[in-house]
């Protein structure tokens, strides 16, 4: 049996420049608890 785990992230920015480097230095594992973990099993 094979699960795949997905979450959305979403940030806020001025620009796509800056939307990209809040998500390399914003967002971490850390941020989000388990339960924001949407699993889906694959056959």
């Amino acid at each position: 049996m094979k699960f795949k785990a997905s979450l959305t992230l979403s940030v806020e920015a001025e620009d796509e420049d800056g939307a990209k480097q809040a998500f390399q230095t914003q967002v971490s594992a850390s941020d989000f608890d388990r339960d924001s973990i949407e699993l889906e099993e694959e056959e």
